[in-house]
């Protein structure tokens, strides 16, 4: 990732985090970046070159390594994959309680309708910007 993207995504995790919006990144793609975990997905959690991959990923993104979620992608596969899919839906389950968690928080602070229009156009634009990212990583 260029130095330039790097600073750019600095800039909106700054302003992100001053809004109190939570961030999770997918680390995607990640039997192809292990042998281990191509192997057998089971495996990503052992592997020590995924947990190197997540650890400079949360500290060039400024992100908690609990905010890393390590996936695979489905892009060849004809038939399920009940492993895969368990690693989906943890990243998922993830995602909605965060959400949940802002949304508790938010209805609490918030009364202002400008507020509310400025932090969903961030929220829509962090989704986009993260998406991007994980196509890179």
């Amino acid at each position: 990732m260029s130095t330039k993207m790097e600073e750019k995504l600095e800039a909106i995790h700054r302003k992100i985090n001053l809004m109190g919006i939570p961030q999770l990144v997918l680390l995607t793609k990640v039997d192809e970046a292990c042998p281990l975990v191509k192997e057998d997905v089971r495996n990503i959690y052992k592997s020590g070159y995924i947990k190197d991959m997540m650890q400079e990923v949360s500290a060039r993104l400024g992100v908690p390594l609990s905010c890393i979620v390590p996936v695979k992608n489905y892009n060849e596969e004809l038939e399920l994959d009940m492993n895969c899919d368990i690693l989906l839906l943890s990243a998922v389950i993830q995602m909605l309680r965060q959400v949940d968690s802002y949304f508790d928080d938010l209805s609490d602070r918030l009364s202002n309708p400008k507020t509310v229009r400025t932090l969903c156009f961030f929220m829509v634009l962090f989704a986009f910007v993260w998406g991007f990212v994980s196509l890179l990583v």
